[in-house]
């Protein structure tokens, strides 16, 4: 089975997504018959605005148009088409024998564009669980926005495109239907048909896009000990910058020692590709630092099964030993946490949950 990704959206968010793709609606019972002789032209471009209800780059514009073209365009595509139906002379059209149990007689000029996105829904639904046989694909080349299908049967294609990710982020496009040939009803009134769907009647292709999520580890050597002062305890402020954000979150954690040696403790849920700045705010009451009290590094996303990074989890390393002097130290710490795609945190005075017990 091909990656793709089958979204479940409200019907008015999934027409809201086809209009603005540019999609053409498919269309029953035109006034103008169809030249069946023909053959059809598709040409599918990468929107350049999309709309989503995730806020992956933590700004708080959720919903806002979002600019997915230029790194959807350095990544190859995988389109599929699947042929549902034949279409008559009036714009009828007739489901083919393994899409029978779509409800496509049922469609007319007064289907609604979420009826019909229902519909893609099913015929996808089918092409997973029976493996239909696809009809034409092809791939959208790395570094191009556009990929055509040329010389192809009349009638009504289910459109698949396979998920894909980049570094950062994961991209899936939601199945939909379109008409070979299409018209502008909807938006114009005409009636005329439309054969070659290219250039400005060209068909959008409109990702969802969902952020990628790394680690941070800080690792912590404490190569000097005295037990007569008590516990030591070193703290950390921890600025994550998202990706397109203005400003980062700023949070503090916690490492503590009972004895010279090695610990770390591993920050989860941060946005791939987030710039981080770790600083050493608190070396223990008599403690050093003997490494930078500041660094910097960049989130890297969790590997899938298909993938191989060296460079992950993202980490930096501070080292501290004993000054000689004879203090105790505490701290307290707050805790990153996620909520959809927003990312908080939440202090452990109250029994949350400590950095000391998400030590490596």
């Amino acid at each position: 089975m091909k990656n793709r990704k089958i979204k479940t959206g409200g019907a008015g968010f999934l027409a809201l997504v086809l209009l603005l793709a540019g999609l053409k609606l498919p269309r029953a019972y035109a006034a103008l018959p169809i030249d069946l002789t023909k053959k059809g032209t598709v040409e599918f471009q990468l929107a350049q605005n999309v709309y989503q209800n995730q806020d992956p780059s933590g700004t708080g514009q959720a919903g806002q148009s979002m600019e997915f073209n230029d790194e959807l365009k350095e990544l190859p595509l995988h389109i599929s088409l699947y042929q549902v139906a034949t279409v008559g002379e009036n714009g009828a059209y007739t489901a083919t024998a393994e899409y029978e149990a779509l409800p496509l007689a049922k469609m007319d000029s007064d289907t609604k564009a979420e009826e019909w996105l229902d519909m893609a829904q099913q015929a996808a639904a089918l092409v997973d669980e029976k493996g239909m046989a696809v009809s034409y694909e092809k791939d959208k080349a790395a570094g191009e926005d556009t990929v055509k299908f040329e010389n192809i049967e009349l009638g009504l294609y289910l459109v698949m495109v396979d998920a894909v990710k980049s570094p950062y982020y994961f991209y899936s496009f939601s199945p939909y239907l379109v008409a070979v040939p299409g018209n502008d009803y909807y938006s114009s009134g005409d009636d005329s048909w439309i054969y070659e769907l290219t250039e400005k009647q060209a068909v959008g292709l409109k990702p969802a896009r969902e952020p990628r999520l790394g680690d941070l580890v800080i690792r912590k050597n404490l190569t000097s000990y005295n037990a007569s002062v008590g516990g030591a305890y070193f703290v950390y402020e921890v600025s994550v910058l998202p990706l397109g954000a203005a400003k980062p979150k700023t949070n503090v954690y916690r490492i503590s020692f009972d004895k010279a040696g090695k610990d770390a403790l591993t920050i989860t849920g941060l946005p791939a590709g987030a710039a981080v700045t770790v600083k050493e705010v608190y070396t223990g009451a008599s403690y050093q630092l003997s490494s930078a009290a500041e660094q910097t590094t960049q989130i890297v996303a969790m590997p899938t099964d298909d993938e191989q990074t060296e460079n992950y989890p993202a980490e930096v390393e501070f080292s501290n030993e004993y000054d000689g002097r004879h203090n105790g130290g505490s701290g307290v710490v707050n805790t990153f946490y996620k909520d959809g795609d927003t990312i908080g945190w939440e202090n452990d005075g109250d029994g949350g949950v400590k950095a000391d017990e998400k030590m490596e």
